[in-house]
């Protein structure tokens, strides 16, 4: 060991610098181990683009027919909740259609409890009462409750309608969920309706860099080897070159197994190939200044060399780990999209139910809605009764008055005939009692019977079915309901 240091320091300077190129280019072929690995992973990269093409095909073609299938499912939802909205808006029109006919008979009630019946049509000990003490509200009452029950039965349909709708729509939001939630980046691309070019997709991009850093890779190698090459001749042509190379060859592996190595991996030095090869063609000192000079320009590039296939390999490991992992992505996506066509199944299975359920509904509401139709029209009838019956007080207070006022003029007209008749009472009894007078003594009895009878006496009365009990009504009473039927008419 002794005798090898001092040769070593006895080595003279560029013999030394030329060992110390040839120890570090010796070293640095290190990195084909890093190209193999670059190889390997440009290798299972273009597998993986090859599945990729291949992932991103399938997964289009099943969102495209899933999303075709939604479409089609969710203008079955659309028409179902129609029917329901459209029901809806045709109750609302129903229901205000009964709010009118029943606030119309409300005013017409309110009407008649205002309406007082004048005492003097009463018989004298009845107690007080208003137009609105003859109406029966019972039907009234019936008829709201069964409206009522109408539009409670709509609720109660309406309900289970909706239930079925959104049990329906949940399970074609599960699949839109499904869709609009990719498991890869590009997928939302895929969703507007981009799914072609490979701008979509990392994997292409990521490929051709790969390519890239193993080209680099490569060339970078072959300067390595290069410089190696051209180490060894320098050696070769350089008096005691191979001895000096070999011990620092040995002093190197002696070196990496005291750090810890097993003195076989890639870092060791051999110099077989100084040992083995042939001896070197003859070199002028200008061949070998010149070629010393390359050498030590070389040299001081080596390091960076290395570095960058280190570099390279470190991003090529990290490419490799993105497209790995975007190709997983795209193989849970068609395990989804898969999971997707079984609940489209399922949807499927139960639309046949949900259409059903929307004609029974349609069919529900049409049966309740003429039955409101029928029980407004009744409210209606109702409301027409009492307004007729206002009107008809109206008319019964005019009447009363104008048989009071033709009672009144009969009466006058029968005392102006009975003073007349009683005027010819008596003049006819004067007239009697002159003929007999003048003539009774000549005329025998029985010439005619009728001859000593007295005067027919005539009197004006009022019929048996007439009790007088015609009422005394107050000219307000008369006037305002006068003025109430010109305003009706």
């Amino acid at each position: 060991m002794a005798s090898q240091s001092s040769s070593r320091s006895s080595l003279p300077d560029p013999l030394e610098r030329l060992v110390g190129h040839f120890v570090s280019a010796k070293r640095a072929l290190a990195s084909t181990t890093q190209v193999w690995r670059a190889n390997e992973i440009v290798t299972t990269a273009r597998a993986s683009l090859e599945e990729n093409a291949i992932l991103r095909a399938k997964n289009a073609f099943i969102h495209q027919s899933l999303q075709q299938q939604l479409d089609s499912l969710r203008a079955v939802q659309y028409g179902i909740e129609q029917v329901g909205q459209d029901a809806q808006s045709d109750l609302k029109t129903t229901v205000a259609a009964v709010d009118a006919a029943h606030t119309r008979l409300q005013q017409t009630l309110s009407s008649l409890r205002d309406t007082i019946v004048a005492p003097s049509l009463q018989p004298h000990d009845a107690a007080p009462k208003t137009l609105h003490s003859f109406v029966d509200e019972a039907p009234i009452s019936d008829l709201s409750n069964a409206i009522r029950q109408n539009i409670d039965n709509y609720k109660e349909a309406s309900a289970v309608l909706s239930e079925t709708v959104d049990g329906f729509s949940g399970s074609l939001d599960a699949i839109e969920r499904l869709l609009s939630s990719p498991s890869t980046p590009d997928g939302l691309a895929k969703i507007k309706g981009h799914s072609d070019g490979e701008s979509e997709s990392p994997v292409p991009r990521l490929y051709r860099s790969l390519e890239t850093h193993a080209t680099e890779m490569a060339e970078s190698l072959q300067s390595l080897v290069k410089h190696y090459d051209l180490c060894v001749t320098a050696i070769k042509h350089t008096e005691g070159g191979g001895e000096a190379a070999r011990q620092a060859a040995e002093a190197q592996s002696k070196k990496s197994r005291m750090d810890g190595g097993d003195g076989a991996g890639s870092a060791n030095v051999s110099v077989g190939s100084l040992q083995t090869d042939a001896p070197p063609l003859p070199m002028t000192d200008e061949e070998r200044q010149e070629m010393m000079h390359v050498l030590d320009s070389d040299a001081a590039e080596v390091d960076d060399v290395v570095g960058e296939i280190t570099e390279h390999s470190a991003a090529m490991e990290q490419q490799l780990a993105q497209i790995m992992h975007h190709v997983q992505c795209l193989e849970s996506e068609y395990t989804d999209l898969r999971q997707g066509f079984k609940l489209i199944a399922n949807v499927c299975a139960e639309t046949p139910g949900c259409v059903s359920a929307s004609g029974d509904f349609l069919t529900r509401w049409e049966e309740e809605k003429l039955s409101i139709q029928e029980k407004m029209e009744e409210l209606e009838g109702l409301s027409e009764f009492y307004e007729g019956f206002l009107g008809a007080y109206d008319g019964l207070i005019l009447e009363v008055a104008r048989r009071r006022k033709v009672r009144e003029r009969m009466l006058k007209i029968a005392k102006e005939a009975e003073g007349k008749i009683q005027k010819l009472y008596h003049d006819d009894v004067k007239e009697r009692e002159a003929f007999r007078a003048d003539h009774g003594e000549y005329l025998p009895s029985d010439i005619w019977s009728g001859l000593e009878h007295a005067p027919t006496k005539l009197e004006i009365r009022a019929g048996a079915d007439d009790d007088g009990s015609i009422p005394e009504l107050s000219k307000g009473l008369i006037d305002a309901a006068a003025k109430r039927m010109k305003t009706s008419l």
